[in-house]
């Protein structure tokens, strides 16, 4: 008879956000990814904040603090860390702008979030808080899939509502 205890794995939910707002949203002192990090952080959800503003910075974010802040989570061997990748950058159709006004097409971000399957074995979970985030679709193809699953919007959309709206989602699906 086998008497080793098993170990109680326990799930934890937690918002790696990756923020490049305009330099122009900058300047004025406002950032969809601030607010939201305050606001996760005030109803004490797991948030991971980076400020990625070119594309240097942008690719170590997925290579080098991904993988850090997850391990951060996974302190112990029952903690298994469930990272939500959340982007909030402006975007267009064909991809995303940075800060510095860089552009990445959606094929190179797939790219990047290969990454989070290289630490966790599996897709990661996609938020985009930015204009015609939904397009992130087209990282897909026929063979295999960028995300586990994406939520974005299909138009235009206010930094208030994006704030609001995503903080409502991460307090409903973490608690």
């Amino acid at each position: 008879m086998n008497n080793i205890p098993q170990i109680q794995v326990v799930n934890q939910p937690m918002v790696f956000l990756v923020d490049s707002p305009s330099s122009v949203d900058l300047y004025e002192g406002y950032s969809i990814g601030m607010a939201l990090r305050d606001a996760l952080r005030a109803i004490r959800i797991p948030c991971f904040y980076t400020l990625a503003t070119s594309t240097e910075t942008f690719t170590n974010t997925f290579s080098q603090r991904l993988p850090t802040a997850i391990a951060e989570v996974q302190k112990t061997p029952n903690i298994n860390a469930i990272p939500f990748v959340h982007l909030c950058m402006h975007g267009r159709p064909e991809g995303i702008a940075l800060t510095d006004n860089s552009f990445i097409e959606w094929f190179s971000l797939r790219q990047m979030l290969l990454s989070h399957n290289n630490v966790k074995g599996f897709d990661p979970f996609v938020c985009m808080a930015s204009c015609d985030g939904i397009n992130a679709m087209n990282m897909n193809n026929a063979f295999d899939n960028a995300f586990h699953f994406l939520i974005g919007n299909s138009g235009k959309v206010l930094q208030s509502d994006v704030t609001v709206a995503y903080a409502s989602f991460y307090n409903n699906v973490i608690y």
